[in-house]
């Protein structure tokens, strides 16, 4: 269940925080009412029935207050009288804690810092200690406790198949970044993919100017932590101390890569189900009804992961947008992610992920923004499954570059798409981040609600920290013990 709180409750839950705290650090005193040129009718003391009703008035008079601190209460108390809605019960609380709020903070601050910087910097170290957030909310799921096992057992089956504890090879299913992946079933036969990883062999490999040993254990230290219906779920990391292979026990994602040629091929009906597939006539493009689905999934787990876990993925690309046998389309690979300290979006130098997928300002030498840089790679990936290519094609690396800063693509009417979409992309790929869609703009498009009638409903979402201490013990016992910190949220409408 959630906590059916409104964003204007939670708003006012947290100023109410700020003035509790505050009237700890000093000795509250009443005012005096004769101060105030106070012509009240109704003087009576706010109820707790009007409470919550009383602080969004509270917020709304706080917004207009003067802007710096050495506003006198005669001042305080015409802003109060002219703001037409608040209520005649709320002027005497107001008067009574912010005035005097007013007045303490002079003797503590000098009056030199706004009254708008005040509020803004207690605001953020009451959401910093309390992890609250007021964006919208989502159900809680309970937490998949990912299982840690510290002893391999390898061995061969009566069939001659190779056997990891309890778990039988199937297949094998190619080579990741990180090591060979392979098809299993556990003697319950759920189907899982398996990744063996060689941990001598990752600490000598650099990736992105990091070891893939140190990447492997920010991807581990980050699934363990999420659980959404559209991110692939981790359920077992099987490291023995004594063994150099490290296996992580996954969710099997039936049809693999999105616009890869084995989706399409799995993608492809035929008649008849004995029927061979000819390649040749396999269609390597997504119809709109398609695109709109597995997109939809994309833009529900990607603002889970900015929203809810804090981290930003920093390489969107098909590649990395798995497909199950039930058609849903998940994110994976979370080996260069990028955690936000504290929930803010963190200023982030380096050049990392696919350079196709680069958004403009990652090439500039400067701090950008992660939340729209990992928007731009959805929108070059959504321009891939609309169009069947790439925006940028060029296969140089410095031509490439100067494509993504200075060409704008060609956006000719896709075969068979409502023109809306075109107005999606266009947001997407927009080169300025500032105006670049947001993540709610997206959820709320056009296109890609289909006019409201398939509106993007986030079912359930937690709210869990990854921290760098995650990352740290992503591979010992002691994560297990970590406790996750969570906020419950209510359904996206």
């Amino acid at each position: 269940m959630g906590s059916g709180l409104s964003n204007n409750q939670i708003n006012n839950f947290r100023m109410l925080s700020l003035f509790q705290e505050k009237s700890l650090e000093i000795d509250k005193v009443k005012a005096d009412q004769s101060e105030y040129n106070n012509k009240l009718e109704d003087t009576t003391m706010v109820s707790q029935k009007n409470k919550l009703k009383l602080q969004t008035n509270l917020i709304e008079m706080i917004r207009h207050l003067p802007k710096k601190l050495n506003a006198t209460p005669m001042r305080v108390s015409g802003v109060i009288s002219k703001s037409p809605t608040i209520k005649k019960p709320f002027i005497e609380y107001a008067q009574t804690n912010l005035i005097h709020l007013v007045r303490s903070t002079q003797k503590m601050e000098k009056a030199e810092l706004s009254m708008e910087k005040y509020l803004n910097v207690k605001e953020s170290q009451i959401l910093s200690s309390q992890r609250l957030k007021p964006r919208k909310s989502l159900a809680v799921q309970n937490t998949l406790e990912v299982v840690q096992t510290s002893r391999l057992e390898k061995s061969i089956n009566v069939e001659g198949m190779a056997q990891i504890n309890q778990y039988t090879v199937i297949e094998s299913l190619g080579q990741g970044a990180f090591g060979k992946v392979k098809k299993a079933q556990n003697f319950k036969g759920d189907i899982f993919a398996i990744k063996i990883a060689n941990k001598k062999k990752l600490k000598k490999k650099l990736l992105s100017k990091s070891n893939a040993y140190t990447m492997l254990e920010r991807e581990i230290a980050i699934m363990k932590k999420i659980s959404h219906v559209n991110v692939v779920q981790l359920f077992e990391v099987i490291d023995d101390p004594k063994q150099d292979k490290l296996y992580l026990v996954m969710e099997f994602m039936g049809k693999g890569s999105i616009l890869s040629k084995g989706f399409f091929k799995k993608n492809q009906k035929t008649s008849n189900i004995l029927d061979e597939i000819d390649e040749k006539n396999i269609n390597y493009k997504l119809n709109e009804e398609q695109c709109r689905h597995y997109f939809s999934d994309f833009i529900k787990g990607l603002d889970y992961l900015h929203e809810c876990v804090n981290v930003i993925h920093r390489d969107i690309k098909p590649e990395n947008l798995l497909v199950n046998s039930q058609d849903q389309l998940k994110i994976a690979d979370f080996g260069v992610s990028h955690i936000m300290e504290d929930g803010q979006d963190g200023r982030i130098s380096n050049q990392t992920g696919t350079q196709a997928y680069l958004a403009p300002e990652v090439f500039k030498g400067q701090n950008f923004d992660g939340k729209p840089v990992d928007i731009w790679a959805g929108g070059v990936t959504l321009y891939q499954m609309v169009y069947g290519r790439l925006p940028f094609p060029s296969q140089k690396s410095l031509e490439l570059r100067q494509q993504i800063l200075e060409d704008n693509p060609p956006y000719p009417q896709p075969t068979g798409f409502h023109p809306s979409i075109l107005k999606l992309l266009q947001g997407m790929l927009e080169k300025n981040p500032e105006k670049r869609y947001k993540i709610d703009q997206i959820i709320l498009d056009d296109w890609l609600t289909d006019f409201g009638k398939q509106p993007l409903q986030n079912e359930y979402i937690q709210y869990v920290d990854v921290t760098e201490m995650d990352i740290k013990f992503a591979l010992t016992s002691l994560n297990i013990q970590m406790a996750l910190k969570i906020v419950p949220k209510k359904k996206l409408l």
